[in-house]
C-alpha cells in the first residue's frame, strides 16, 4: 500500500503508514477523519468520510477525492445555527473519548445527524483529533416514525379511556333505565291490585268493627262480662288486625326500589304468602281459584330480595290471570319443589300452554299478547333479569299439559360447622 506523504498533509506532517491503517481498518465501518486542530485542517479521512461529505465527486477516482478532503477546514462540514449548542460548535476543543450527535454538512449542502467519537492523538510532538463518524439518518427516520406510532398510540389508549368511560356512562344509564322500567312496572302491577287490595283491607276492618260493636254491647248488657267471650272477640280482632298489617307490609315491600338493597336470607314460602295476600281478594273476585302447596319446603330459604321475588310471582300470576280470564273453570296453582341444590316455584294455570311461535319471543322486552294497554311486554323480561341476578332461571315447562312457569333458586346452605370442644 503506498505511504501517506507530506504532500497530503497541510500541517507539514508525515503521517505513517501504520497509523492510517490502525484507525482506519479498525473502525472500517465508520466515517473518520484525521484533524490538526490549531488549524482545523483535515490531514487524512477514510472513503467513507469522502462519499459522505464529497457526494459531488462520489464517481471520481478516491485519489482524486482524498486529495479535495486534505487540506478543508473541518468547520465547512460541521452543520450548526442558533439552537447548536455551544459546545457542539467547537467539537475539536473536546476532551478525548468525548461522544455526542450532531449534524454534518455536504458539499452539496445536504444536512444529516451523525453520532460522533473524538479521539485525541500525540503525533511527532503535535497534538491532532482523530473525528469517528456514523450517518444515523435511518436510526432517527425510525425514531420518528417510532414517536409518531407511540403518539398514535398513547391517542388510541387516550380514545379507549374515553370510550370506556362513556360506556361505563351508558351502562350507568341503562341500570338506570332498568330500575326506571322495574319500578313502573311495579306501579302498573299495583294498580292493577288496588281495588282488590282496599277490598281485601276492607273486609278485616269490617270484622274488626263488628267484633267490638258486639264486645261493647255486651260490656254494657251483661250485668257480669263473660271473660271468655271477651276473649274470643278480642282474640279475632287482633288476629283481623295481623291480618291487615300483614298485607300492609307486603304492599309497603312490594311497592319500594330493592335493586339496591344487599341480599337476605328469605323464607321462600312467606314470599309466596306474602305476594297472595296482595292479589287473592282480586283473584276470587273474578272467580278464579289460587292455591299454594309448600309441601314438605315450607321452610326453605334462599339468598335474596323478598320485594323484587315478590314482583316476580304477581307478575307470573297477573299473566296467568290475564290469560284465563275467558275460560269456564279458572284455577292458578303455585307449587314447592328442590332438590339438593335448588328450590323450584311452580306456577301453573289451567290455559292449554304457550304456541311455539309466542314461546320463542316472550322473554323479549316490549314483546305482549295482550291487547293494547293491557300490558308493556316488559314484565316476563324483567322478571327473568331479577331471576338471573338471584343466580337463578326462568323458564317455560314445556312438558306441562297446562300453561306452567318455573322459577328456580339455588338454596341456602350454612357453613357453619360445630368448633372440636
Amino acid at each position: 500500500m503506498p505511504s501517506r506523504s507530506l504532500k497530503r498533509s497541510p500541517a507539514n506532517l508525515t503521517i505513517p503508514e501504520e497509523l492510517f491503517h490502525l484507525w482506519t481498518s479498525q473502525n472500517s465501518w465508520l466515517g473518520s477523519v484525521l484533524v490538526d486542530p490549531s488549524s482545523s485542517l483535515i490531514l487524512q479521512g477514510n472513503d467513507i468520510a469522502i462519499h459522505q461529505w464529497l457526494p459531488a465527486h462520489s464517481s471520481d477516482s478516491k485519489e482524486v477525492s482524498a486529495q479535495q478532503l486534505s487540506g478543508q477546514k473541518f468547520e465547512q462540514f460541521l452543520h450548526s445555527d442558533e439552537s447548536t449548542p455551544a459546545l457542539l460548535k467547537k467539537p475539536l476543543e473536546m476532551a478525548d473519548g468525548s461522544y455526542f450527535e450532531c449534524l454534518f454538512q455536504r458539499n452539496d449542502g445536504t444536512v444529516y445527524p451523525a453520532q460522533v467519537l473524538i479521539k485525541r492523538i500525540q503525533h511527532q510532538g503535535k497534538d491532532l483529533v482523530m473525528v469517528l463518524f456514523s450517518d444515523i439518518s435511518a436510526q432517527k427516520r425510525m425514531q420518528r416514525d417510532l414517536e409518531a406510532k407511540q403518539e398514535g398510540l398513547v391517542e388510541t389508549l387516550e380514545d379507549l379511556k374515553k370510550s370506556h368511560a362513556e360506556q361505563q356512562a351508558l351502562s350507568q344509564k341503562v341500570l338506570e333505565s332498568q330500575s326506571t322500567l322495574i319500578l313502573n312496572s311495579k306501579m302498573a302491577a299495583l294498580g292493577e291490585m288496588a281495588g282488590g287490595v282496599a277490598h281485601e283491607i276492607n273486609n278485616p276492618l269490617a270484622i274488626i268493627k263488628a267484633s267490638a260493636s258486639i264486645l261493647r254491647d255486651h260490656l254494657n248488657k251483661a250485668p257480669t262480662p263473660d271473660l271468655e267471650k271477651l276473649g274470643t272477640g278480642l282474640a279475632r280482632i287482633e288476629e283481623t288486625v295481623t291480618r291487615i298489617a300483614k298485607i300492609v307490609s307486603g304492599l309497603r315491600s312490594f311497592s319500594r326500589n330493592a335493586a339496591q338493597d344487599p341480599m337476605d336470607l328469605i323464607v321462600v314460602s312467606q314470599v309466596i304468602e306474602d305476594s297472595f295476600s296482595l292479589c287473592s281478594e282480586k283473584f276470587k273476585n273474578q272467580s278464579i281459584r289460587l292455591t299454594f302447596d309448600p309441601g314438605s319446603f315450607g321452610q326453605m330459604r334462599v339468598l335474596g330480595r323478598a320485594a323484587q321475588l315478590s314482583q316476580v310471582l304477581i307478575n307470573l300470576l297477573g299473566n296467568s290471570r290475564d290469560a284465563i280470564e275467558s275460560l269456564p273453570n279458572k284455577w292458578i296453582d303455585v307449587k314447592l319443589n328442590a332438590d339438593e341444590t335448588f328450590i323450584s316455584i311452580s306456577v301453573t294455570d289451567c290455559g292449554n300452554g304457550i304456541p311455539e311461535n309466542v314461546l320463542q319471543k316472550i322473554m323479549q322486552p316490549f314483546f305482549t299478547t295482550k291487547e293494547v294497554g293491557k300490558g308493556t311486554g316488559l314484565g316476563l323480561s324483567i322478571s327473568k333479569g331479577i331471576i338471573e341476578d338471584h343466580k337463578g332461571s326462568l323458564t317455560y315447562d314445556s312438558s306441562c299439559p297446562n300453561t306452567c312457569f318455573v322459577i328456580r333458586l339455588p338454596l341456602f346452605k350454612s357453613t357453619a360447622t360445630k368448633t372440636p370442644g
